[in-house]
Formats: structure tokens, sequence, C-alpha cells
């Protein structure tokens, strides 16, 4: 074993200290550095000493960020090699996304009809892509807010209701609105949508929901999150494996990856 190495080994059981940083670590300039680094750096983040009272948890204008709580395993690895006995690690919870790699999970989710044939070929099957005419449409956004939005207010109406306006509104959100809509509109509107029957209606517009998740196509977590709620209000039978419980149990495990649990 060289020399490097054997103090490598030797330094591994002692704690970092607080003024050690990730930028420290890999022997580069912090500014420039954090411009160009990839996903698997947002775990050398971690040893960067922050308080977390000093931390806002929310980043400011369209930056995004990274939560790795109390549960997540490297969280328990740092506050224990920060942590003295008997008092609790004073530690970063939230790391801001480096900016070139949320524009390549951006470009990705962007490019998925250009760059994944096979997966639009397979949404595209299932009609995931498929919306009810302009006007059917704007009726059953209006039928969700008015009649299931104000028990479970899971998305924000007025931001919502912009992003539909601009036809920026997520997809996979639209199909599993339109599930629920089914379930309280008038018979009129089920006709004018082009079913004969609730059940139909509310399983096709399930499945192409369905088929948007499996394929990954939302890229934004706070907007899954919402969804896999709203899927949780399908079940079609006892033997159904994707059930209420499944999908709610998803929706809980997103939200609290992403430290909506926290106050």
């Amino acid at each position: 074993m060289t020399e490097n190495a054997s103090e490598h080994m030797s330094s591994l059981g002692q704690p970092l200290t607080p003024h050690t940083t990730s930028s420290q670590l890999e022997g580069g300039h912090p500014e420039g550095d954090q411009l160009h680094e990839g996903p698997e750096m947002l775990y050398a983040r971690m040893v960067d000493h922050q308080p977390s009272e000093h931390e806002p948890n929310f980043q400011a204008g369209n930056a995004r960020s990274f939560y790795m709580g109390e549960s997540f395993s490297l969280s328990f690895v740092i506050n224990s090699m920060y942590n003295n006995p008997g008092q609790e690690a004073n530690v970063k919870r939230h790391y801001p996304i480096p900016a070139n790699v949320a524009e390549h999970a951006h470009d990705a989710a962007e490019g998925l009809k250009d760059y994944d044939p096979a997966t639009v070929s397979y949404l595209e099957m299932r009609g995931a892509f498929s919306l009810p005419p302009q006007d059917v449409s704007n009726e059953l956004i209006r039928e969700f807010f008015e009649s299931f939005h104000l028990a479970y207010p899971v998305f924000d109406r007025q931001a919502f209701c912009a992003q539909y306006r601009q036809g920026s509104v997520s997809l996979l959100a639209m199909q599993a609105i339109f599930f629920l809509s089914f379930t309280s509109c008038s018979d009129g509107l089920l006709q004018k949508a082009g079913y004969q029957d609730r059940l139909t209606a509310r399983r096709t517009c399930y499945l192409r929901a369905k088929a948007l998740y499996d394929m990954d196509y939302e890229k934004d977590k706070v907007q899954l999150a919402a969804v896999l709620f709203l899927l949780g209000f399908w079940w079609e039978g006892p033997e159904d494996q994707k059930d209420t419980w499944h999908w709610l149990g998803s929706a809980i495990g997103l939200a609290q990856t992403l430290g909506m649990h926290r106050s």
C-alpha cells in the first residue's frame, strides 16, 4: 500500500472539520467547479457545513434544490461525522441543483418526442397525447376545481390556470384531472367528450395518466406528487395491484423525499 493510500485510510475515521468543503476536497475552485459539476456531486455537497437555520427552504427564482433528509442514509453518515455525543448535528438539508444538471433534466423531458421514438410510440398507442376538444377541456377543468379541488387542493389554482391558458400545463396532470372530472360531470358533458358511460371515461384517462407516469414523462416532482395523490382515487376491484394505497403511498414517499413533511 502506498504512503498516500495509507494516509487516506487512516483519515477515514476522523470527522471532517466544519471548514472542510466539497470544493476543497476536490482541490478545485468552488465557484467555477459548481458550474460544471455533474449530478453525482450533489452528494459531495453534503460535506459543506452550513447551519440549517440560516438556509432557506426554497431557492429563489427558477433555481431548484434537492432535499436529503433525516431518513437518507448518507445524511445519517454526515450527521454522525459532525455530531458530538448527546448533541444533534446542524447539517444542511436542501442542496441547490447546479444549473447544468437542471437544464439536462429539462432537455431530456422536452426532447422525449425527438430522442425516444419507442416511448412515444407506446404513449401514442395508449392515447396518452389525446385530449378532448378545447371547449370540453375547459369544462372538465372547471368541473375539477369547482367539485374536487375544494376538498383536495393539491394544485395552486391560479398558477395552474395560467399555465393552462399558456398551453404549458403538465400533460400528466391534465389526464389525471380529466379522470376525476368524469366522476362528477354532467351526462351531457360526458357524451360531448365522446363517452357513453363514466367507467369507460374514467378508465381511459386513468390508463393514459398511468402510461405517462410509467414512462417517466413528467419531470416536475411537485406536480408528480400531486398527480400520484389524484391517481389514488382509482379503484377497479379487490385484486387491483395498483390500488388506492399503492398510489397514496407513492405520493407520500415522493413528498417526503422533497422535504414537504418538514415545517
